[in-house]
């Protein structure tokens, strides 16, 4: 048995003098200071993704597509067209108040450089309010072929062309949706990788040209599965994920992450928030980093008040929480806000007041202090779960 020793500045495996040789080389791999993205950006990376994280604040999703957002507007029967979907942004980014509990907003492309009926750019509204404003990046799920159906996202060709546009035109941050299904035998590993690497190189892309990248790997809600089961799979998606983005170098710190909650199957019976949060905060100690400052979880077709109350029980658990726990909600911070506009425009103040009281709930429920007293307008109850969503 040989006892080696190694000489850092000459780069020799040193060995004792008895043996027949007395010193191997050393090949240092040339990327061994590179262990994540460290370029111009990577300090406002790390203040953006911190202040996104900040408790009390969340993020308000608004970045449907133009397909999506028509089916919002058809449910009040809405016409989808340029004026209504800017009136529709319009009355939430200009609520008086409810910036003061959003960290962040997600705008689809079209949303990026509309204005206000008075000509001001969402974006300074939203730069005025202390809110950074976000950018859906990808371009949809397309079938991954060898699998039994399942997605991978695409959008990945000129992404760094079209952050550099979104970073110049004031976006801070960005989105991109992977999807997951549980059934009998999905995810597969070559569903889980696949997405995995997909949203590692977004990521690098995006923190290459100043934009946080927000990871949602969603895995569907959508089954007869119970909590367990979604708890294995949530986990096998993160790990699969984290290792991902450290092969890429992505900057943890200059990221967040967008799970879906651990939750049974939709056709399945419903447990209390209390095991919900037990289940997701255990989820997340096995597999994210401490490095990433906060998870923004996703509503996954909850109803308003499922998905306050869930996230309220997380913040309340006794337990180890190194990241901030917020939201990053869509149709659950909108629909009863949607329900109350009905497109008239003399009900704009009711609307307002609305999304006002779900901004409020969900800002107390990062802290752990949501008592479930938000009054519930028409819609706050009602599920919101689409099987196999897409936008």
């Amino acid at each position: 048995m040989y006892l080696l020793s190694f000489d850092p500045k000459s780069s020799i495996i040193k060995t004792p003098s008895s043996t027949h040789f007395s010193s191997l080389p050393l090949s240092l791999p040339s990327n061994l200071t590179m262990s994540c993205y460290k370029g111009k950006y990577a300090d406002e990376l790390i203040k953006n993704a911190a202040y996104i994280g900040t408790p009390g604040k969340g993020i308000l999703a608004a970045d449907e597509s133009t397909g999506t957002i028509g089916k919002r507007l058809s449910s009040i029967n809405v016409d989808n067209v340029e004026t209504n979907r800017r009136a529709l942004r319009e009355l939430l980014f200009c609520t008086p108040g409810a910036l003061q509990y959003l960290s962040g907003v997600i705008l689809y492309e079209e949303t990026l450089y509309q204005k206000t009926a008075d000509g001001k750019l969402f974006v300074d509204v939203m730069k005025e309010g202390g809110v950074l404003p976000g950018i859906k990046v990808d371009k949809g799920t397309v079938e991954l072929a060898g699998t039994n159906g399942e997605t991978t996202t695409q959008g990945l060709d000129a992404l760094a062309q079209r952050c550099q546009k979104y970073y110049e035109a004031g976006a801070r941050f960005a989105k991109w949706r992977a999807v997951l299904k549980i059934s009998h035998n999905e995810p597969s590993q070559l569903a889980i990788n696949e997405n995995a690497n997909g949203l590692a190189r977004y990521a690098i892309i995006c923190q290459e040209n100043g934009l946080v990248p927000i990871v949602e790997p969603e895995i569907l809600v959508d089954g007869t599965h119970d909590i367990n089961k979604c708890a294995d799979v949530t986990e096998r998606v993160l790990a699969a994920c984290y290792k991902a983005l450290n092969d890429h170098h992505v900057l943890l710190e200059g990221t967040l992450l967008k799970p879906n909650m651990v939750t049974p199957g939709s056709e399945s019976p419903k447990v209390t928030p209390e095991v919900i949060a037990e289940y997701t905060v255990r989820a997340l100690q096995r597999t994210m980093p401490p490095a990433v400052p906060a998870v923004v979880f996703l509503s996954g077709g909850q109803s308003e008040e499922e998905a306050t109350c869930n996230l309220n029980a997380m913040n309340k658990l006794q337990t180890k929480k190194p990241w901030t726990l917020s939201f990053s909600f869509g149709r659950a911070l909108q629909q009863s806000t949607l329900k109350a506009w009905g497109g008239k425009e003399e009900n704009v103040a009711k609307a307002q007041a609305a999304f006002l009281v779900r901004c409020k709930a969900n800002s107390e429920a990062t802290l752990g202090t949501y008592k479930g007293d938000a009054q519930l307008g028409e819609g706050a109850a009602e599920s919101l779960h689409v099987k196999d969503y897409k936008y």
